[in-house]
């Protein structure tokens, strides 16, 4: 008997040591206007326009943690520019972000946001920069709602 609790101990030790993301007890409730000044921020310091155009986005909130004061996005974005009378773009990003936010009583501000490197960087950061449960989200992620959206857009 004395075996079994020990090993239950463990296992429970285990369980709480997860490093896994826990949605129900750590999300914000993210409002449509907080998500506009998600896009807001996005559009303003994700990327800096060339053709000295407007940077438009689509982003899908992945999740968030009210602990870390982090949401976990994903984006596509790009800017769109006018030359000869005729709207042009410029390439863009399709990539997972982290913000990091001050969300109190009547206040949203994204702060900041990291994005993973580029190649052999890429898996590795978003490895050390999203939960587990995100980092699923992640692997898979299709972009063709997304991209739809952004075109959508303009």
């Amino acid at each position: 008997m004395k075996k079994v609790l020990i090993l239950l101990f463990l296992l429970l030790l285990l369980w709480a040591c997860d490093d896994s993301y826990t949605s129900e007890h750590s999300n914000y409730n993210i409002s449509n206007q907080e998500i506009g000044s998600i896009k807001e921020y996005i559009n303003n310091h994700l990327i800096k326009p060339i053709k000295e155009g407007e940077v438009h986005s689509a982003i899908e909130i992945l999740g968030s943690n009210t602990t870390n004061r982090e949401i976990y996005i994903w984006v596509v974005a790009q800017e769109f520019y006018l030359e000869g009378g005729s709207q042009k773009r410029t390439s863009g990003v399709s990539l997972p972000v982290v913000l990091e936010v001050r969300k109190e009583e009547n206040e949203f501000q994204v702060l900041n946001h990291k994005t993973p490197g580029e190649g052999n960087e890429y898996l590795t950061d978003v490895e050390k920069m999203f939960p587990k449960e995100i980092r699923e989200r992640i692997k898979d992620y299709d972009t063709t709602e997304l991209t739809k959206r952004l075109e959508d857009q303009n």
